[in-house]
């Protein structure tokens, strides 16, 4: 059995209704949101990691909290828009970045528990 993880992750060209990045730039050229840089870069090496360890066992879910699709589990786990947060098996397990160790953690719970 595939463990599903969630991520509810805010990307820049997504604020607001922006259509791209270039449109989210302050006149001298910084991003308007940089903290959503950040989050975006911190969960690609997080994913990155977590698809190298464990494969087909977890599947890795991306989502625009701020999405129509998304609604009704962003108001179900009180998801902060700008924040990003990890779902698994249905409850938010973190908010923002957690550390490889603690994902690791809460992750092969699940799997020892679906196999």
């Amino acid at each position: 059995m595939t463990v599903k993880l969630k991520v509810f992750l805010q990307q820049q060209e997504y604020i607001g209704g922006c259509c791209c990045a270039m449109v989210c730039q302050a006149t001298n050229g910084e991003p308007l949101f940089p903290h959503l840089q950040e989050h975006v870069s911190g969960a690609k090496k997080l994913l990155s990691e977590i698809d190298k360890l464990y494969g087909d066992k977890v599947k890795i879910s991306v989502v625009n909290p701020s999405g129509l699709t998304a609604l009704w589990d962003s108001f179900r786990l009180k998801i902060k828009p700008d924040t990003p947060a990890w779902v698994l098996g249905g409850k938010k397990i973190f908010e923002g970045i957690p550390p490889l160790s603690e994902i690791k953690a809460a992750l092969d719970r699940c799997v020892e528990l679906a196999q």
